[in-house]
């Protein structure tokens, strides 16, 4: 998976074959009501009800779930950003961002 943050926005491309991309996932971090760790006390059962789209890589030490509203339904993202890109989001989005636990 790739990942660009741009001016608030986020996009999450599949990369298939290196040649391949299509993309997944386009939100405004705006929208997030909260940003975390998976293993952080805050990845609470609720969250895991959710629709989830899952663009991490499976290690679960990096991963992140984000929850935002998007045609007025939550939804749940897994994935692994590197600490710039939660120290950008949190920039726009400084309340929903519990990334330190």
């Amino acid at each position: 998976y790739e990942y660009a943050f741009t001016s608030g926005e986020l996009d999450i491309d599949r990369v298939a074959a290196r040649s391949k991309r299509k993309r997944l996932l386009s939100v405004s971090v705006r929208n997030f009501e909260v940003l975390a760790r998976t293993q952080s006390r805050n990845y609470i059962e609720y969250y895991r009800t959710l629709p989830t789209i899952n663009a991490s890589a499976g290690n679960s030490e990096n991963t992140y779930f984000a929850v935002y509203s998007k045609e007025g339904e939550k939804k749940c993202l897994l994935f692994d950003p590197p600490k710039r890109m939660i120290d950008a989001i949190r920039q726009f989005c400084p309340a929903g961002v519990v990334a330190d636990e």
